[in-house]
């Protein structure tokens, strides 16, 4: 036979989970719109006793919403660079390497019809200036963003860095809390945050311990935090291209090279901008310019000039970084040497077949001449531009879907959290009337 005082601590009991209860729905509402909040509810078992206060999480969303962070990180980075690639080789106004060597190659042939004409030479020194300054730029653009990747990379490095630190505090706090006996429920929401914050900078693997506590590891193994330990990562310039390497600080304090192993976030976009894209636009470049150079000046010093002295190089420079017209043609278009034998005034030999180089198989291994190639070069880069950015979509998508997915299951919905405060409430007022009623008859029986 349950005693009376059995049911009064029931009740006492019961009273108390019930306001636990209440607090903890009462929470839930008060973070309905917190950014990280993850609903927690009551366990109760019998008596009724509170057993724990759980968070409602989902590790697969978990892990598919980080795996999307570094996707997105990435994607969107790496558009927003490529945009700036697209408008170096935008010639939709008219103008640009393209024109620029289609017109350099009719101020030839214009020269063919008269060698001798000191303004056909003139507008064909103009021509080629404006070509070489074209291609110059196009290269020193390139130069330019690839210096910005470079800022983003450090900057990157360094939020990477105080976010590991962040996260190895929040693991010594919660093995404080959990020795202690206390909840860790928002130190953990704040952990999930920051590796979420993490993810978009650099693919990582989480693992979660018993109490909480992550270790976090770059995907190639690395560890940046353990525990309340964290490891820095850092930059050192490359010796052999002057470029950024990112580095990973090992045990002993030495620098390990960890730029090829990043695969994902932030730094993986900027990466492959600038070692993928943007580097082999700029050999594109430079193939170009160096076939110009090349072709070009190998016909003129076969030929004379209008003096009947040897031709000179019109092109100086090796190359897209550095090509521009030789000073001395630009003060003496004379210097031209259009024809093959000397005093060369109504021989356009020379510049007959410098004309021709427009139609010469020169590029892609004697596939294609100089203007189809450079043509190729920005169909390329339209087509990569497209392809990014559509990835930058459906990873936008993909990680707007997996939020969503955490939000179904981690989020606050009012409507069911006043639906059980009022449960709660009706529980603990329950409890507080089967007290008042035991003592009604506690004072009946003693009176009696």
């Amino acid at each position: 036979m349950v005693s009376l005082g059995s049911i009064m601590n029931t009740s006492v009991s019961g009273m108390a989970t019930y306001q636990t209860a209440i607090a903890v729905s009462s929470e839930n509402v008060a973070n309905a719109d917190a950014d990280g909040y993850t609903r927690q509810s009551v366990l109760i078992i019998s008596g009724p006793e509170v057993a724990d206060v759980r968070r409602v999480y989902d590790t697969f969303c978990a892990k598919k919403v980080l795996e999307s962070n570094e996707d997105q990180g990435r994607y969107e980075t790496a558009a927003k660079y490529m945009a700036y690639v697209e408008a170096v080789f935008d010639e939709s106004s008219g103008y640009g390497i393209s024109a620029s060597l289609n017109e350099f190659w009719n101020g030839w042939s214009e020269l063919v019809n008269d060698p001798s004409d000191m303004a056909a030479r003139a507008d064909l020194v103009a021509r080629a200036e404006s070509l070489a300054g074209y291609i110059n730029q196009a290269a020193l653009s390139l130069d330019d963003i690839q210096k910005e990747v470079e800022g983003e990379i450090s900057n990157t490095v360094e939020e990477i860095n105080d976010l590991t630190a962040k996260i190895a505090a929040l693991n010594r706090d919660i093995a404080y809390a959990e020795a202690r006996g206390h909840n860790t429920n928002s130190l953990l929401d704040q952990v999930e945050s920051l590796t979420g914050q993490l993810a978009e900078l650099v693919d990582i693997q989480v693992q979660t311990n018993d109490s909480g506590q992550v270790n976090v590891q770059l995907s190639g193994g690395r560890s940046l935090v353990s525990g309340s330990t964290s490891r820095e990562m850092g930059t050192s310039i490359d010796a052999a291209t002057g470029l950024l390497n990112v580095t990973w600080q090992d045990g002993s304090g030495g620098e390990v090279d960890v730029t090829g192993q990043i695969k994902g976030g932030v730094l993986a976009g900027c990466l492959d901008v600038r070692d993928e894209y943007i580097a082999a636009y700029k050999q594109s470049l430079d193939d170009l310019a160096g076939t110009l150079i090349n072709e070009v000046n190998a016909l003129l010093l076969s030929g004379y000039d209008l003096n009947g002295s040897a031709g000179v190089e019109l092109f100086l420079g090796a190359g897209a970084d550095d090509i521009s017209v030789n000073p001395l043609i630009s003060d003496d278009p004379s210097l031209i040497a259009a024809g093959s034998a000397g005093p060369a005034v109504g021989d356009g030999t020379i510049a007959e077949g410098i004309a021709a180089l427009s139609d010469a198989l020169l590029c892609g291994g004697g596939s294609s001449t100089m203007g189809d190639n450079y043509a190729a070069l920005v169909t390329r880069v339209g087509s990569d531009v497209r392809s990014i950015s559509d990835f930058s979509e459906y990873y936008a998508g993909l990680a707007d879907f997996y939020a969503d997915c955490r939000e179904s299951v981690s989020g606050v919905s009012l409507d069911e959290e006043t639906a059980r405060l009022v449960l709660y409430q009706q529980g603990y007022e329950a409890c507080a009337r089967v007290i008042e009623i035991l003592q009604e008859i506690m004072d009946t029986a003693i009176n009696m």
